[in-house]
């Protein structure tokens, strides 16, 4: 592919990821540079395959080649709409949180390459939504902190974006070992104890943990199974794993620019897109999401043509094969 070619399908990946996300479009940015900088675990799907603590399941849609009508986006399969941020600062309230009734099959513009047996998570509402995808053949409430409801060596792919979110990591990971087949692998992608060192805390002290908490909204409170890559590369020894693969998922440089974003406003641009017309939304939404667009992609493109960044190693993809 050419030069602009590559520019060509870089520009509407980063769209695509936008436009499901435009009132928090550092999303959009996160979900191209973990399609771009990791390899996609579909790859590795046998007969049976799991995603672990999926959530809504949009997340996994986009990496697996899903992409939606540019009129659909993440909140309308159900947002708590009557929060005020200082409600979503203080309580750390999930928004996502919640299920409508009222989902039907979003409006899917391209398929995603493969399906995936079970999408599993332990927030019922999340799973009402990753449903209506047609991703996943079956989704089932299950909970990282506890046995996940499969059989032992039953499994050919276990992939996990967020074993991070669980009290014990560890024994997260070694349940997601028994479930797997012999020769099958376990994909995680992980975040290192790297991420509270740039907490607008630790980076600003001068402004107090109330302004901090604006900014932050929870996110360090939510993820209690942070460890160094040495932690994390530890706990694969133990179990006997083979490391075939390790990507950073999330170069320093976009991740400096997701931690900014616009998740303190998402509350009050939830409730100001609400109060408009739909026509006037999709104006507003056009705009704003050329916008992000022309901003985020020669970040992406620099990021793409220097792999080898310097600097802390925040979010990493690690492949992991059974004996």
């Amino acid at each position: 592919m050419g030069i602009e070619g590559s520019q060509n399908g870089l520009r509407e990946t980063l769209r695509a990821g936008i436009a499901m996300h435009w009132l928090r479009p550092e999303v959009g940015l996160a979900l191209s540079a973990f399609h771009y900088f990791g390899r996609d675990p579909g790859e590795l799907c046998g007969e049976v395959s799991l995603d672990m603590a999926c959530g809504d399941g949009t997340s996994t849609f986009f990496r697996a080649g899903g992409r939606f009508d540019f009129g659909f986006d993440v909140y309308q399969m159900g947002t708590l709409d009557n929060v005020t941020y200082k409600e979503v600062t203080r309580e750390n309230v999930d928004v996502f949180d919640h299920f409508d009734g009222s989902c039907e099959a979003p409006s899917i513009k391209a398929l995603p390459r493969y399906t995936i047996s079970y999408g599993m998570d332990h927030k019922e509402s999340l799973l009402k939504k990753a449903a209506c995808l047609g991703l996943y053949d079956t989704v089932k409430v299950a909970d990282l902190n506890v046995p996940i409801p499969l059989k032992e060596e039953s499994v050919d792919l276990c992939y996990c974006n967020s074993v991070y979110w669980g009290r014990d990591p560890e024994a997260s990971i070694r349940d997601m070992w028994r479930l797997t087949k012999p020769r099958g692998y376990v994909v995680l992608e992980v975040v290192t104890d790297e991420k509270p060192k740039q907490s607008f805390l630790k980076r600003f002290p001068q402004f107090g943990p109330e302004w901090a908490r604006i900014l932050d909204r929870g996110r360090v409170d939510n993820n209690p199974g942070l460890k160094s890559r040495h932690g994390w590369e530890a706990i694969f020894k133990k179990i006997g794993a083979t490391l075939v693969e390790v990507n950073n998922i999330f170069p320093n440089m976009l991740y400096q620019v997701y931690n900014v974003g616009l998740r303190p406003m998402f509350p009050v641009l939830r409730k100001m897109a609400g109060s408009m017309t739909e026509h006037k939304v999709m104006e507003v939404k056009h705009e704003m999401v050329e916008l992000f667009t022309d901003l985020f992609l020669p970040l992406l493109g620099e990021a793409l043509e220097r792999p080898d960044e310097k600097g802390p190693q925040i979010r990493l993809q690690y492949i992991l094969k059974k004996a």
